[in-house]
C-alpha cells in the first residue's frame, strides 16, 4: 500500500494541495524518532501545506546538522529546565526562526533535556483562545494544541489568519479521511 507524507494510503490522501508560501521566517520541527512512526503525526501535513515548515529527525547523541544560531523554542516557558529569556507572542519578530518539539510531552521534555542548545533558546508560549480540536491525540494539560494547531497559532500572530485557517481546515480532513479509512469507508469531503 503507497503512502504519501501525509501517511494515508492514496485512496484516502490529503496532499492535493499546491504548497503555501507565508514569506516568514523558517519553522523548524524536531521530530522524536517514534513521532515520525505515529500515523496520527500533524506535523507532515503543516510540512506539506507551508513551504517554510521543515521537518528534521531528531536523534540522541548524534550532532545536529544546520541547527539554528537563533530563533526560539516553542515550548511551555513553566517548565524546566528555565529559559534565561522569555519571548512574549506580541515580541515575536516574523522573520524570527522558530523551532518546535515533535513528540508525546515525555518524549519533548526528555529532547530538552538531552539538547544543551536547544535549552540556551530564548521561549515562546502560546496561550491559545480555544482547546485543541484534533481528537486523535490528546495533549497532558489543557490548552496544550498539536503541532499543526500550533503553527497555525503562530501563523495568526504573524499576521497570517487565512494560511492559518488553510492548515486547519486540512487538520480537520485529514482526521475525516483517516476515520474513513480506519472504519474502512471512502474518503469524503464536505462540500
Amino acid at each position: 500500500m503507497t503512502r504519501c507524507h501525509c501517511a494515508l494510503p492514496a485512496s484516502h490522501c490529503i496532499c492535493d494541495l499546491p504548497p503555501l508560501q507565508t514569506g516568514l521566517a523558517s519553522i523548524n520541527i524536531w521530530l522524536h524518532p517514534n513521532e515520525s512512526e505515529r500515523p496520527t503525526n500533524t506535523a507532515r501535513i503543516a510540512a506539506a501545506l507551508i513551504e517554510e515548515v521543515r521537518l528534521h529527525r531528531w536523534q540522541r547523541g548524534i550532532a545536529t546538522p544546520g541547527k539554528p544560531e537563533a530563533g526560539c523554542l516553542l515550548f511551555p516557558a513553566d517548565r524546566p529546565p528555565w529559559p534565561e529569556q522569555i519571548i512574549a507572542p506580541a515580541e515575536l519578530d516574523a522573520q524570527t526562526p522558530v523551532l518546535l518539539l515533535d513528540g508525546s510531552w515525555k518524549e519533548c521534555r526528555k529532547m530538552l533535556r538531552q539538547t544543551p542548545w536547544l535549552q540556551r533558546l530564548p521561549r515562546l508560549r502560546l496561550t491559545p483562545d480555544r482547546p485543541s480540536r484534533y481528537p486523535l491525540r490528546r495533549g497532558a494539560d489543557p490548552g496544550q494544541l498539536c503541532t499543526a494547531e500550533a503553527i497555525a497559532e503562530l501563523l495568526r500572530l504573524r499576521g497570517q489568519p487565512q494560511i492559518a485557517a488553510t492548515l486547519e481546515q486540512q487538520l480537520q480532513r485529514f482526521y475525516r479521511h483517516y476515520q474513513a479509512f480506519k472504519s474502512g469507508h471512502p474518503a469524503r469531503d464536505a462540500r
